[in-house]
């Protein structure tokens, strides 16, 4: 975390907490220097992405733990439920590292979770990441999808799309 915090305007009528110590608290700090705060490490992968904090939340402790509540556990950390959008009222849980492992963010040569392409080899591959489990290898994205879809729904994980055939016609 960077030495240089962003510094928020304060509230008409603030209130001392006296949770800075909390868990909570330091979540939801972390959570806005990301966001907020373009000198923050973690930054190039919040704030530069387009990911926001609700400006009530941004301007309120108070007004975040009123919304998303203490965490359960001290296995649980704060969690975007869609990882496109902001940490917004309604996008926000609390959640233990193997549900936020089953919700990353794509990334790599597929647009699909637990799919990706083995260019050395020449196929597709569909996988879990927690617990890691190779699922198999395909010919084809479409099937590595179906692959993944059918162990993810097994294990009431989020499926991704169904993906359409896409036939051309010769003329």
């Amino acid at each position: 975390m960077s030495s240089e915090r962003v510094r928020l305007p304060r509230r008409a009528g603030y209130e001392r907490h006296g949770m800075s110590l909390a868990p909570e608290y330091r979540a939801w700090a972390d959570m806005v220097q990301r966001c907020l705060n373009e000198k923050c490490p973690n930054y190039v992968n919040y704030g530069a992405r387009g990911i926001s904090v609700d400006p009530a939340w941004a301007a309120s402790f108070i007004d975040f733990l009123a919304c998303v509540g203490f965490r359960p556990s001290r296995r649980h950390s704060i969690e975007r439920i869609n990882n496109g959008d902001g940490y917004v009222p309604g996008n926000v849980r609390w959640a233990t590292k193997s549900e936020q492992n089953a919700n990353k963010r794509v990334c790599g040569n597929s647009k699909n979770k637990g799919v990706s392409y083995r260019k050395q080899y020449g196929v597709w591959r569909a996988y879990l990441s927690n617990p890691a489990k190779h699922i198999g290898t395909f010919k084809t994205e479409a099937d590595a999808v179906l692959a993944y879809n059918r162990e993810a729904a097994s294990r009431g994980l989020p499926l991704n799309p169904i993906p359409t055939l896409v036939v051309k016609h010769e003329q």
